[in-house]
């Protein structure tokens, strides 16, 4: 049986003075069917997510065709790739464009990088 591991990045947003994000830039290791759930502390503005907004590149700059899905309280996004990632690093990128459901943008980018050293990942 396929095993998804699910990593948690918590997403600080504040309000009513601005919406900011903590980078994320510890590296870790994953399955390449990995599926990310991004946590924020409010309600977030799915048509600001998108694949201009939320990206996965390797370090060739090559981005992936994400999968990507609201909860039902709009507090938390999963991103999966359509396609396994390969043996490599890559760069979780979100950007300041993302809002909330009241419009705020996140004060600043966030980048997450990850390694995928093997296909056939056992936790």
């Amino acid at each position: 049986m396929k095993k998804v591991v699910s990593m948690l990045m918590v997403l600080m947003v504040a309000f009513p003075v601005g919406a900011f994000a903590k980078d994320m830039s510890a590296s870790e290791v994953v399955d390449p069917h990995k599926t990310w759930s991004i946590n924020f502390s409010t309600e977030m503005d799915i048509e600001s997510i998108n694949k201009d907004t939320l990206t996965v590149e390797d370090f060739q700059g090559n981005e992936y065709e994400l999968n990507i899905e609201l909860s039902e309280d709009k507090k938390t996004i999963t991103v999966d790739s359509e396609t396994p990632y390969e043996i490599g690093a890559y760069r979780l990128h979100i950007s300041d464009e993302v809002k909330s459901e009241r419009g705020v943008n996140l004060e600043e980018e966030v980048n997450f990088y990850f390694t995928v050293k093997n296909k056939d990942f056992i936790e």
